[in-house]
């Protein structure tokens, strides 16, 4: 792991891209994406959800600025929360690690890497008359 808090945001974003991520055509639409595949994925509550959302939106964001050759605002408000650059990296590092740990029990990750299909079908099943 990096020490500098921005390089370090910029790699755990990468690995979220890599992860969770698509083609999408604009940064929107693929914040957008890593954040609600994330927040589902790993989210068992509503509220788990909502965090991990916010979370990934928040640091997709810092990580923007960063590589375009500005510098995010330090602290960063997150679900009401107060974090430095680098707690927001390592908060979102801990999510991609446990994604990467929980797919190791997923059968769909050991079959194939996951298409928009398997994370279009996460995302549908969790409504109130799911199966």
């Amino acid at each position: 792991m990096r020490a500098d808090p921005h390089e370090m945001l910029v790699d755990t974003m990468i690995s979220a891209e890599s992860f969770f991520g698509g083609r999408e055509k604009t940064p929107a639409e693929q914040t957008f994406r890593i954040s609600m595949r994330a927040a589902h994925f790993l989210g068992d509550t509503f509220e788990d959800r909502r965090k991990i959302f916010k979370t990934f939106v928040k640091a997709y964001h810092a990580r923007n600025r960063i590589v375009h050759g500005s510098r995010p605002s330090d602290p960063l408000r997150v679900a009401g929360e107060a974090l430095t650059l680098l707690e927001l990296g390592k908060r979102a590092g801990d999510f991609v690690k446990d994604a990467l740990q929980k797919s190791l029990t997923v059968p769909e990750f050991r079959e194939r890497e996951p298409d928009s299909e398997y994370w279009n079908n996460l995302l549908l099943k969790l409504g109130p008359n799911s199966q």
